[in-house]
């Protein structure tokens, strides 16, 4: 029995120092399984990035912001642009080319009462909005574009064509509704300097489908 217990001892004791190894090994395994992991997630957001700024500076209106303001302003301000754009279903190098003459998009930028980015003017907001902050300032300007390019296209001939069609809206942000009406204007300077930046700048269509010769 005495033999038997001493053949023992040494037995349990090796067991106890081999049973952290299988343990220690696991950790070793599930550590170097993380840090692979974070590592390829890190190279996936790196390539997405990269794709995203591609993307980015292939647009027209990146392009057109980075020779009016730089290049710092083009990636601020692109990616908001068209988002809003698009919500108001405008063509993006349009809104660029009224922020550009509005304020050379300078978000700080303050003309009588209008303010901000699109120089939107007070009575357009609601109660506690902030004309400053570009995403509502560009918000409201475009939804007061594309109101006013609803309104343009009412009061305009059937056989109007699109140019002219914008032609009418650009003046009426400019000068408002009530002016265009009472002295009969169907265009100004200020629209014809917009859509000369916009036909000069885009090589094709954009949406909503202004051509670049239409007169």
């Amino acid at each position: 029995m005495r033999a038997l217990r001493r053949l023992m001892g040494p037995a349990l004791v090796a067991a106890v120092l081999a049973a952290p190894i299988p343990a220690l090994a696991r950790h070793s395994h599930r550590h170097t399984a993380a840090a692979e992991h974070r590592l390829a997630a890190g190279k996936t957001r790196a390539k997405a990035r990269s794709v995203a700024r591609e993307s980015l500076q292939a647009s027209p209106v990146f392009a057109y912001i980075k020779r009016q303001a730089g290049v710092s302003l083009a990636r601020r301000y692109t990616r908001l642009i068209v988002a809003k754009a698009d919500k108001y279903r405008l063509p993006p190098l349009l809104v660029a080319g009224v922020i550009n003459y509005e304020s050379h998009f300078d978000t700080n930028c303050r003309t009588g009462r209008a303010r901000g980015l699109m120089q939107v003017n007070h009575g357009h907001e609601r109660p506690g909005q902030n004309l400053y902050d570009p995403a509502t300032n560009l918000d409201i300007g475009c939804r007061v574009l594309r109101e006013y390019h609803e309104w343009a296209a009412h009061h305009m001939p059937p056989d109007a064509t699109a140019w002219q069609v914008w032609n009418r809206t650009l003046t009426a942000y400019n000068f408002g509704p009530i002016q265009v009406i009472d002295r009969g204007l169907m265009r100004s300077r200020y629209s014809r300097t917009v859509l000369g930046a916009y036909r000069s700048n885009l090589a094709r269509y954009d949406r909503d489908g202004l051509p670049r010769d239409d007169r």
